[in-house]
């Protein structure tokens, strides 16, 4: 490990792994010394994996024997005490099923383990500070953050405590985090963000106990405009508890044109509550939004994301389509103008869904998006795939037959490209000609197959982009495309785009 001055380019050894398995993290303190450690030893499937955790103490490297219940644990560092006496760190070892990442303490001195904190439902994301960028507690989200104040911490630094507290009851309805704080501990950045309100930035002086504007990341959006991020939880057709963010038009509540935006990945990333622009944009122009945490998603442990694993066009695009029928079930949704649209592995799903269900949506929009399935698991030239180094391929081929499919065969029933036959909905086909994330080429083979079964689209390919838009010019052709297409299909619209405009969007 080395430390790089980033101002002058200088680079200082710091010190060897402590073993010569991949290194999965290496782990600084607040002075810059290399003390903690996870290794990972790979095998052939990604289940097949031993996760090893070390700690660096006066004599050197140490393992640190966890109470393993499960054979391949995960291990997320995520902070130093002040005094580096002590390091935080997510894990799920603890948990045999059903796990969730949990905070744990590492003590240098007495080599114990404590638990800190696990949330009932979603992993730990991080770890909350006081002004004196001192380790008070952790936090966990779904909707708004969940803070949760360790006990001990609390009892020793009770002042500082109190400040926090304070600052987050300053702002009841929004997420506050300390980002940076002086070596003094005596001013401290603060960021201010939520559902209606887009990231602002604070200074705060704990001496004097005064917050001062700096400035927004949206200064010209009247957040007044802003519509409520409703965090909800929709129960799939097996019984799976989903989570998801339901964001409807200002004043509306029933039976409204909806669409289902499908985030991409699809293992790993997931749909967060707070300021989204995408479906401010869509709630401005009268549509009401619904964003799915399907199985395969992250913030809900390993066993919630591996329930994905093999699952494309099977029980993942199942949960999306039981979270529409939700919304229409509510009366959120009006039945007949639903629309489903994602990018990436959503621009899969798009397609997907209305090949599995050609009379749930009315209209698709596919933004580079995944389409021939086999082809992706043969290796379509991606920059995912393409590294011949016999690592990198010995990866591919672990991931793919691991989360995707064993053979290219085994996924054509889930391959879009291959069943467009069965598809009734309107459709929109967007790509970056320049993608090496997913090839433009899924596109072209995806309007080839239209064209042969004379399937109507619309189309939109931008030569200098890539996997995803942009130049500015191109986004804004991209939504206001989009939204034409909508209100085409199941709109009409919302206001104007010169309201629009007004409220920042």
């Amino acid at each position: 490990g080395h430390l790089l001055d980033m101002f002058s380019g200088d680079m200082k050894y710091l010190d060897d792994q402590p073993v010569d398995d991949d290194m999965w993290q290496l782990f600084a303190d607040n002075d810059g010394n290399l003390r903690a450690a996870a290794a990972i030893e790979a095998g052939d499937t990604l289940t097949d994996i031993e996760t090893r955790l070390y700690v660096k103490h006066a004599g050197g490297w140490k393992k640190v024997t966890l109470p393993n219940e499960r054979a391949n644990p995960s291990i997320d560092f995520l902070g130093f005490s002040s005094d580096n006496q002590q390091v935080y760190f997510a894990s799920n070892h603890d948990m045999p099923e059903n796990d969730r990442m949990g905070v744990f303490r590492y003590d240098f001195d007495s080599g114990k383990i404590d638990l800190m904190f696990r949330d009932e439902e979603s992993d730990v994301r991080g770890l909350l500070y006081t002004p004196g960028r001192k380790v008070l507690g952790a936090y966990s989200i779904f909707g708004p953050a969940n803070y949760a104040l360790f006990d001990d911490q609390v009892e020793t630094l009770k002042d500082e405590a109190g400040l926090l507290v304070g600052l987050l009851n300053a702002f009841p309805e929004d997420d506050v985090f300390i980002t940076s704080t002086t070596k003094d501990g005596r001013l401290s950045t603060l960021v201010v963000t939520g559902d209606r309100r887009p990231p602002e930035f604070y200074l705060f002086d704990s001496e004097n106990r005064q917050v001062e504007f700096l400035f927004a990341a949206f200064p010209d959006i009247d957040n007044d405009r802003l519509v409520p991020m409703e965090p909800v939880r929709i129960v799939a057709r097996d019984g799976l508890v989903l989570h998801a963010l339901l964001t409807r038009p200002q004043g509306a509540k029933k039976e409204l044109p909806l669409i289902l935006n499908v985030h991409g990945g699809p293992f790993g990333p997931f749909d967060r509550w707070g300021f989204n622009p995408e479906a401010q944009y869509f709630a401005q122009h009268g549509y009401a939004t619904l964003q799915v945490n399907f199985r395969g998603s992250g913030n809900r442990g390993d066993d919630f994301e591996r329930a994905g694993w093999r699952e494309w066009g099977g029980k993942m695009q199942d949960d999306l389509t039981d979270a529409t029928r939700w919304a229409i079930e509510q009366g959120i949704a009006d039945p007949d103008r639903i629309c489903i649209y994602g990018g990436s592995y959503g621009g899969y799903a798009t397609l997907m869904g209305v090949v599995k269900e050609p009379d749930l949506y009315a209209c698709g929009v596919g933004y580079v998006g995944v389409y021939d399935l086999t082809w992706f698991r043969e290796g379509d030239g991606s920059d995912f795939s393409r590294r011949r180094d016999r690592e990198s391929r010995e990866n591919f081929e672990r991931f793919m037959s691991s989360a995707v499919g064993e053979t290219p065969e085994s996924v054509r029933p889930s391959s879009p490209v291959h069943h467009v036959e069965k598809i009734k909905a309107e459709l929109f086909i967007v790509h970056g000609e320049s993608d090496v994330r997913v090839p433009v080429g899924h596109a072209y083979r995806l309007r080839e197959a239209l064209d042969r079964v004379g399937k109507d689209y619309e189309w939109m390919i931008k030569e200098q982009e890539g996997h995803g838009f942009y130049q500015v010019p191109n986004r804004v052709d991209l939504y206001e495309s989009m939204l034409a297409f909508f209100n085409k299909h199941i709109g009409p619209g919302g206001p104007s785009d010169a309201e629009a405009a007004a409220a920042g969007q």
